[in-house]
């Protein structure tokens, strides 16, 4: 302890000090009176320097701390608001965007379809036009059974036969030997395979040129392009000419031509067929070239078209 008088330190239970012989305990019991009857005003003191310090340890303008606590807790619920706010504007967004893109999908979609549906009835229509164009065209052409390839046991009935009218001549043809029919200009054109087809042909003559003229030209070419050649007929006054024979340039190719020179126009006839040596195709195929020329208009023959038994025993059968 310390003496009230010379302020030493003592021995806690020591009763006179040590330095100036002041009775220790008995200034201390004195101090302890003396301080009990000042309390309240000791109190009241304390009270006034407490609240004037508390008053300068806080500033002016600064919020107390239980107040800046509800600030806070004010300022962190008013953050939270802010943010669920954002969150919802944010997702209302997205779910706009959402639900914008499936209608413009949708819409994509309704635009595909109808240009599809559009794409498809334009298809149609070309479709329907160009199959009545092809009927049309069909209606112009020679009827036809294909064939993919020659069979001559399917034109030796005179049934197996029909004919065409080409405006101003007719010609007839078997309905089962050729795989296909096209018309190029006036002409018509049967093609069955590299040797079996025939053409049927009118061209107008040229101009200054005689069809005596033309006649002799034409056959002269013809000739030329042939070996093994057959001259059945050549009359230049009546402007017709026969002639069958080999081609040239190939052997196996057998050609049968007819040429008629009449009113301004050249009519022709070629028939092509593979070259045989056996005897039983070799009437077929003549039995089928002596048909055709009796059923063409500018042939002019003098007999009716006659049965496969009466060629093969030489029967000429009926005139026109």
């Amino acid at each position: 302890m310390f003496c009230p008088e010379c302020g030493a330190e003592n021995p806690q239970d020591a009763v006179f000090c040590g330095e100036c012989g002041c009775d220790i305990q008995k200034e201390l019991q004195k101090e302890k009176v003396a301080s009990e009857e000042k309390i309240p005003e000791k109190k009241k003191a304390v009270s006034k320097e407490k609240i004037s310090e508390k008053k300068k340890a806080v500033p002016e303008g600064k919020i107390p701390e239980k107040k800046e606590e509800k600030t806070t807790s004010k300022n962190e619920k008013t953050v939270i608001t802010a943010l669920f706010a954002v969150i919802i504007v944010v997702a209302a967004f997205f779910a706009w965007q959402m639900i914008s893109e499936r209608v413009d999908n949708k819409k994509e979609q309704s635009k595909a379809s109808e240009a599809t549906t559009e794409a498809k009835t334009a298809t149609e229509e070309e479709t329907e036009s160009t199959e009545a164009t092809t009927e049309e065209s069909d209606e112009n052409l020679p009827s036809i059974i294909s064939q993919s390839a020659a069979d001559y046991d399917n034109i030796l009935d005179l049934d197996d036969y029909e004919t065409f009218y080409a405006g101003d001549y007719s010609f007839g043809y078997p309905k089962e030997l050729y795989e296909s029919v096209v018309q190029v200009g006036d002409s018509y054109e049967f093609q069955s395979d590299e040797y079996n087809h025939v053409t049927y042909s009118r061209e107008k003559l040229d101009s200054g040129v005689t069809a005596k003229k033309k006649l002799k030209s034409l056959y002269s070419q013809v000739r030329g392009n042939l070996t093994d050649r057959n001259e059945v007929l050549y009359i230049e006054d009546n402007g017709i000419f026969v002639i069958a024979g080999r081609s040239e340039d190939d052997s196996n190719q057998s050609i049968y031509n007819l040429v008629r020179i009449e009113n301004g126009y050249v009519y022709s006839m070629t028939i092509g067929y593979r070259y045989t040596s056996d005897k039983t195709e070799t009437n077929k195929q003549n039995y089928y070239i002596d048909t055709m020329y009796r059923l063409c208009s500018f042939g002019r023959g003098t007999y009716k078209p006659r049965t496969y038994q009466q060629f093969l025993n030489d029967d000429m059968g009926t005139k026109k």
